[in-house]
């Protein structure tokens, strides 16, 4: 008997440009999905409940499936553990097993599935209050055509610009301060669980990935582009 399995692939792509637009460096690599991100997904097929005008009566009356015919105001419960949240927040970090550059030094965490958090996560704005992550941006993006590339997969995207990261007084997770020319060497895909105002931790953490350190400085921005395929 044939095997049909069905494997997610999901790849990463960091761009950074300068202000003319010119890509002056690029980290291609595979992104693990984290046990989080699988339970996170498992969670998002089933729904809950089936209700027409919020009756939350699983099968009551009125209760019709999204799509039927003449439905109004239709319902879907979605798994109460995470079921209803989205990817939606970009955070990064100094950590991980390929920081070289002292400061910070090396880091310890590795790219694999049971990861908890970004190691050393990096505030991102330069105002109050302060923020951890970056949100993406939406879909469909006009910018980028390419975030449906096939049937079987989609593109979740978002930036840093030039002065996300890369501010005066800019921390990490352990309070240590950076100048406007920030080592990242990390980053983590959040759903919508995250707290933009809270150090992230493993609430809605994802995916997650490791490369070689960029340097992130008020002169470029960072993109980032996660590809999921089926």
């Amino acid at each position: 008997m044939e095997h049909d399995g069905i494997e997610l692939i999901v790849n990463v792509t960091i761009l950074v440009k300068n202000r003319e637009g010119r890509i002056v460096d690029r980290r291609d690599g595979h992104n693990v999905l984290t046990n989080i991100g699988r339970t996170w997904l498992s969670r998002t097929i089933p729904a809950a409940t089936f209700a027409t005008g919020g009756n939350p009566v699983p099968n009551g009356p009125n209760t019709n499936l999204t799509g039927d015919s003449g439905q109004v105001a239709n319902v879907d419960s979605f798994s109460p553990i995470g079921g209803t949240y989205r990817p939606r927040y970009i955070g990064v970090g100094v950590g991980g097993t390929l920081q070289n550059i002292t400061p910070p030094g090396p880091g310890s965490q590795a790219e694999t599935a049971s990861v908890p958090k970004v190691e050393r996560s990096l505030q991102v704005n330069p105002g109050l209050p302060v923020q951890w992550y970056k949100q993406v941006l939406p879909s469909p993006d006009p910018a980028d055509p390419a975030q449906f590339p096939t049937a079987y997969s989609s593109r979740i995207r978002g930036i840093f610009g030039y002065d996300d990261v890369s501010f005066p007084g800019c921390k990490d997770a352990l309070d240590v301060v950076y100048g406007t020319d920030v080592p990242i060497s990390e980053v983590g895909l959040y759903t919508s669980q995250a707290a933009l105002t809270t150090i992230p931790g493993a609430a809605g953490l994802i995916a997650y990935h490791t490369f070689r350190p960029i340097s992130k400085t008020p002169n470029f921005v960072l993109e980032l582009a996660w590809d999921l395929k089926f």
